[in-house]
């Protein structure tokens, strides 16, 4: 290749996160109209999840997708609420076969095409991360498990070095978990993903129409208020989330959603007594001993 080839080529380093569905071509021999209907309702869900953790998809072929990420804490947040969603969904199905994810989570310089797709080896070990994860399970690189391991609340179980295919290096693969604390951070961050796949304009629309029923409910009919506060409650996260690009400014956004609506709560159940704020305390308290352990301060 000559220099000027070399110096056309855009280059950066980047996480990839590359997914796919376990056993897809099973099902589609099985059920092809059923399959490609549940994968494109899928893709909305993760879609929604990728712009919340600022994913941008690279390339997607059938079932599979490339996605970058300018982090890899956002990477590895964004992995474990694509799993923990469709955990929730495939509990709730019955008598259909479960849509189950495998993801493989690396860092690595990249070759960046025009129309965004990616290559490199960089992308070759996340691919080969993925294919190596049991459905539902997510495999990151040592790099990756190094550089999330003290931003979030996960656990990370030691698969050992592991020889890729195709690959001349071994790589060190690990298995990435949600911790004991994903309650409270799922309450915190809002990821609770009912209103999420209506998107942006969707939510805007009916956290308006929450804010209508509020109102009306405290003025004239108090029973609104109940299905406004609803409305409001699992609305306001995925709002919230999309317009903070920024990690912390979006915790900290998420943790007043919560404060507020436990304060509508608290209001339309004619409580004499602010209750709300003992709760809305423990939540400061949670978030300011997990900004703590972030920065190690």
């Amino acid at each position: 290749m000559s220099e000027s080839e070399q110096q056309a080529i855009e280059r950066k380093l980047t996480t990839i996160l590359s997914a796919d569905v376990a056993g897809y071509s099973q099902m589609m021999e099985a059920d092809e109209a059923g399959t490609f209907r549940r994968l494109r309702q899928a893709r909305a869900t993760i879609d929604t999840l990728l712009t919340r953790h600022r994913g941008r998809i690279a390339n997607t072929a059938g079932d599979s997708v490339l996605v970058n990420f300018p982090s890899a804490v956002e990477a590895a947040a964004c992995a474990i609420a694509i799993q923990d969603r469709f955990d929730a969904r495939n509990s709730n199905s019955e008598g259909v076969e479960p849509l189950r994810f495998r993801i493989g989570i690396n860092l690595g310089d990249v070759m960046v095409e025009p129309d965004g797709d990616i290559f490199g080896d960089g992308v070759n070990v996340a691919a080969r991360l993925q294919g190596l994860a049991e459905p539902g399970a997510i495999l990151v690189s040592r790099t990756v498990k190094e550089l999330v391991q003290d931003k979030l609340e996960v656990t990370f179980s030691a698969q050992g070095p592991q020889q890729l295919r195709n690959l001349a290096q071994s790589v060190e693969v690990f298995a990435l978990s949600a911790g004991k604390a994903k309650s409270v951070d799922r309450l915190i961050a809002g990821d609770f993903g009912i209103a999420s796949q209506a998107g942006d304009t969707g939510n805007s629309a009916l956290m308006a129409l929450a804010a209508i029923m509020i109102v009306a409910g405290l003025v004239f009919d108090h029973w609104v208020v109940w299905p406004g506060i609803g409305l409001y409650w699992f609305c306001a996260g995925p709002l919230i989330t999309g317009l903070a690009a920024d990690s912390e400014r979006r915790n900290i956004l998420q943790m007043g959603k919560t404060i507020f609506g436990l304060a509508l709560i608290n209001l339309a159940s004619l409580s004499p007594e602010p209750w709300f704020l003992y709760p809305s305390f423990f939540l400061v308290l949670v978030y300011l001993w997990r900004r703590r352990k972030r920065t190690g301060a």
